[in-house]
């Protein structure tokens, strides 16, 4: 099994695909790879002839196609990124005066105390690594 050369160009790491085309691992292709194979699919070229042509699988093109059919749109899906519990200085105040009030207090505890005292409702309390 042969393995794709890297090259090093400052924090990432591009590597050869098997059609001989550079990827970074992990980093989506810029737009303009998807611009580019909606063009060549709408003069009439096969998947094969745009994976080909453009040196990307015949997966990404297929992926790529298959999301304009659905959605009409070039663009990616939109990555949804989970919220984070903002903390308002009541919260703030309340856990720094249950710190000082007893140091060697868990962090579990300040959650339940949090729950209890109705200062967070139940589906809502925060994380411990928040706290």
């Amino acid at each position: 099994m042969a393995f794709a050369p890297l090259y090093y160009t400052g924090k990432c790491k591009l590597s050869l695909n098997q059609q001989h085309g550079i990827y970074d691992n992990g980093k989506a292709l810029p737009q303009v790879y998807r611009e580019r194979v909606l063009d060549l699919y709408h003069q009439g070229s096969t998947q094969r002839q745009i994976s080909q042509d453009m040196r990307v699988s015949i997966g990404y093109v297929n992926k790529v196609v298959q999301f304009y059919e659905q959605s009409n749109s070039p663009l990616p899906a939109p990555r949804k990124t989970p919220v984070r519990n903002i903390f308002t200085a009541d919260v703030v105040e309340y856990v720094e005066s249950e710190k000082l009030c007893k140091p060697s207090v868990y962090t579990t505890e300040i959650q339940q105390r949090l729950l209890f005292d109705g200062i967070f409702p139940p589906g809502q309390l925060p994380s411990q690594s928040g706290i």
